[in-house]
């Protein structure tokens, strides 16, 4: 299926909108302010867990079922040490899809990897989560 190409660029647009950003136009039967509270969720929840390493919100905005799997890297990440960082390059959303693309970096002199964590979000939690890495 091929877009027009009017709705091919707005979806580009969406796509590549910078943190903290969205597109202004929409593709007919989506919720913009849905998706903006999604990608806003995921945010909060990506700073919270990998930036500033607090549990609380994993317990508030990860689906329960998905805690004790999520506990058990979490774990792992803390063990990596205090040295490691990563930070979000951009995000975005479409229906109850939210995408990052974060540059990870296990010590002060790595170079690092470029993410894109894909998420989706249910009911006001995130339900699943899928990654794809490579090198910086």
């Amino acid at each position: 299926m091929t877009l027009p190409r009017r709705a091919a660029f707005a979806t580009l647009a969406f796509l590549l909108a910078a943190p903290g950003t969205r597109a202004q136009a929409a593709a007919p039967g989506r919720d913009p302010v849905q998706e903006e509270r999604n990608r806003r969720l995921v945010v909060e929840f990506y700073e919270g867990a990998f930036i500033h390493r607090d549990f609380g919100v994993v317990r508030r905005l990860l689906a329960e079922d998905g805690r004790a799997r999520f506990a058990t890297l979490f774990n792992r990440i803390l063990a990596t040490g205090p040295e490691a960082r990563s930070r979000i390059v951009r995000s975005a959303a479409e229906g109850d899809l939210v995408w990052l693309q974060v540059h990870a970096i296990p010590a002060p002199d790595a170079a690092g990897s470029t993410i894109v964590d894909v998420f989706r979000v249910t009911d006001g939690r995130i339900a699943e989560h899928w990654d794809v890495a490579q090198p910086a």
